[in-house]
């Protein structure tokens, strides 16, 4: 049991060593972010707390503007057959419009008049007083 608690930690200890498990990421000031695959981000390590989240909080952020694709009305005049400026007109249809059948009839059982339960070879009865 002994032996075979070592070997489980040994193996444990050599996978985690090597990096296969587990890998802390590490961020430097200064440092380029991609591991140097050409980016040209430099990354400003800031201690979080009050006054950093606080400025942080006050700084005007201005979302970047969605294509053309995404404004509103383009789907719909797309959808109409109009042509949006710098999008190229919608394909024609490629398949003829399938037939369908119509809905399948019904065809239940007729009711039936309910009938007293006959007792069977399979089952349990419980007989108690009260």
């Amino acid at each position: 049991m002994a032996f075979r608690t070592v070997v489980f930690a040994a193996a444990l200890g050599a996978l985690t060593g090597c990096g296969v498990i587990y890998t802390a990421p590490g961020v430097h000031d200064g440092a380029s972010l991609g591991g140097g695959y050409g980016t040209d981000y430099d990354v400003k390590v800031v201690r979080l707390n009050y006054e950093s989240a606080a400025a942080a909080n006050l700084d005007e952020y201005i979302p970047a503007r969605l294509p053309a694709a995404f404004q509103p009305g383009v789907a719909a005049a797309a959808a109409a057959g109009a042509t949006v400026p710098g999008m190229p007109a919608l394909p024609g249809p490629t398949a003829r419009r399938t037939i369908r059948p119509a809905a399948a009839a019904d065809r239940l059982l007729p009711p039936l008049d309910p009938q007293p339960y006959r007792i069977g070879v399979a089952d349990v009865l419980l007989l108690s007083v009260d």
